[in-house]
C-alpha cells in the first residue's frame, strides 16, 4: 500500500507523527522509514484501511460546520486614525465621532455605529487599534458586499500592505491582539452532537489534549446550558464550544424552537488566537489559500484528539470526526447586516419601555394626573447621543442624495 494513503488521512485529522505512531502502535522511526519508502508493510494495511474507511464513511454524516470571523483586533503603529480608516477599513465616506473614552488601555475612541478605532492621546508607542465584535464583523460584512466588492481576505491583505507601507526599519508594525473564528453546527431534527459527551469522554481519558478542560453548566429555562473551555483565556489560544441554540433564546426571548428551524443554530464552536497564533493564522490562510473556517478546524484538530471503544480497542469517535473530521463540509460564510442607526434603541423602547408608558398612559386617565408630558418635555439630549445624532444625519443625507440620482 502506498504511503500516501495514510498521508492523506494524518492530514485530515491533524496527527502529528509522533500521534500518528502511537495510534499505529509503532515508534516513530518505523514510521519515517514508511515514509521514506513510500509504502506501508502488509501487516499493517488492515489498520491504515481501517483509517481510510473510517475517513470515507463519516463523509454522509448529515453534519454541516458554517464558519465566519466573530472578532477582530488589529493594531498598528501609528497614530494617524484617519489614514487607517481610510486605507484599512477603506470606509473614509463615513463619519465616525471621537468619544472621550476608550477601552484596552486607549483613552481615545472614534466610533461609526459598532465599528471602533483607538488611539491614546498619553502613549502614542500605543499606535491605533482597529476593533470589530460579532456585530461589528456583520455591519462590515455588509459594506464588503455592498460598498467595496471585497472579503476579509482582502481587509488582511490590505492590513499587512498598510504594515508595509508605514514599516520603518526593523521590528513589527502590525499586530492582531485578538481573532475568534466561529464555527456554528446547524440544527438537525434527527439530532447533533451532544456537547455533555464531550465532557464524558475525557473523564473516560477518550480525549487526548495537553490543554486544559473546563466545564460551566448554567441551570435555566432549557435545562443545564453547557459551556466548555479548552486552554486558558490568557494563553496564545483556546477554544471555547457553547449552546449556540440556548444562548440566542435567552438573548432574544424567543422559544428555542422557533431559533431551531429559523436560525437553524445548534452549538457553537469558537476557535479564540491572539498575537502571533492570530498572526500566523491569518498569514497561512492567505499565503496557502486556505478558507480559515477549514484551517480553524484544523486547529482544533491538531490540538484536541477525541477517540472511544470499539470492541476493546480505542479508535477516532466517529461522532465527533463526523463533525469536524470532513473538511470539504465546512464553509466560511458572512452573513451581512445593515444596521440602522438607533435600531438598538427602538428595539428597546418596543420590548421594554412602550409597554410601560402605555400602562401609566391608562393609570394617567383614572387619576387625571398627567405626569409624563412634563417628563418628557424636561428631558434633554446627551453630550454622546447628539454626536450620535449628527453621525446619522450626515449617512442620511448622503444616501438621500444618492438615490435621487
Amino acid at each position: 500500500m502506498e504511503f500516501e494513503n495514510l498521508s492523506k488521512v494524518q492530514k485530515m485529522y491533524a496527527f502529528s507523527d509522533q500521534e500518528m505512531s502511537n495510534y499505529l502502535e509503532i515508534d516513530r522511526a518505523t514510521f519515517y522509514r514508511w515514509k521514506e519508502a513510500g509504502e506501508i508493510p502488509e501487516s499493517y494495511e488492515l489498520k491504515v484501511n481501517a483509517l481510510i474507511a473510517f475517513k470515507e464513511g463519516v463523509r454522509d454524516s448529515g453534519f454541516s460546520l458554517e464558519g465566519k470571523v466573530d472578532y477582530v483586533k488589529v493594531t498598528f503603529k501609528t497614530q494617524d486614525y484617519i489614514d487607517v480608516i481610510a486605507k484599512v477599513l477603506c470606509l473614509q465616506n463615513k463619519p465616525f465621532f471621537e468619544e472621550e473614552k476608550g477601552g484596552s488601555g486607549y483613552d481615545t475612541k472614534y466610533t461609526f455605529q459598532n465599528i471602533n478605532v483607538f488611539i491614546s492621546k498619553k502613549r502614542e508607542d500605543m499606535g491605533c487599534m482597529i476593533e470589530l465584535k460579532g456585530q461589528a464583523c456583520r455591519q462590515y460584512e455588509w459594506y464588503f458586499e455592498n460598498e467595496q466588492k471585497s472579503s476579509w481576505r482582502d481587509f488582511f491583505i490590505r492590513c499587512f500592505e498598510y504594515e508595509r507601507a508605514i514599516s520603518q526599519g526593523e521590528g513589527k508594525f502590525m499586530n492582531i491582539p485578538r481573532l475568534d473564528i466561529a464555527l456554528d453546527e446547524k440544527y438537525k431534527e434527527n439530532g447533533n452532537f451532544e456537547l455533555g459527551k464531550l465532557v464524558d469522554l475525557w473523564d473516560r481519558g477518550l480525549v487526548e489534549s495537553r490543554l486544559t478542560m473546563k466545564q460551566i453548566e448554567d441551570n435555566g429555562q432549557y435545562g443545564k446550558a453547557k459551556t466548555i473551555y479548552f486552554g486558558s483565556r490568557k494563553s496564545a489560544y483556546h477554544f471555547c464550544f457553547y449552546q449556540k441554540d440556548i444562548e440566542q433564546a435567552k438573548k432574544l426571548g424567543l422559544d428555542i424552537d422557533l431559533i431551531h428551524s429559523s436560525l437553524k443554530f445548534k452549538n457553537r464552536y469558537e476557535v479564540r488566537m491572539c498575537d502571533d497564533v492570530a498572526l500566523d493564522f491569518v498569514r497561512k490562510s492567505l499565503n496557502e489559500k486556505i478558507d480559515m473556517a477549514r484551517l480553524a478546524v484544523w486547529v482544533i484538530n491538531s490540538k484536541i484528539k477525541v477517540f472511544e471503544r470499539l470492541n476493546g480497542d480505542k479508535v477516532l469517535n466517529r461522532e465527533w470526526y463526523s463533525l469536524l473530521g470532513e473538511v470539504d463540509k465546512i464553509g466560511f460564510s458572512t452573513a451581512p447586516v445593515e444596521v440602522g442607526f438607533f435600531d438598538k434603541q427602538y428595539k428597546w423602547i418596543s420590548v421594554d419601555v412602550a409597554p410601560t408608558i402605555i400602562t401609566m398612559m391608562e393609570w394617567e386617565k383614572i387619576t387625571g394626573e398627567y405626569k409624563l408630558d412634563g417628563i418628557f418635555s424636561s428631558g434633554e439630549i446627551s453630550e454622546k447621543n447628539r454626536k450620535k445624532l449628527d453621525q446619522a444625519r450626515v449617512v442620511f443625507e448622503k444616501d438621500l442624495q444618492k438615490n435621487r440620482y
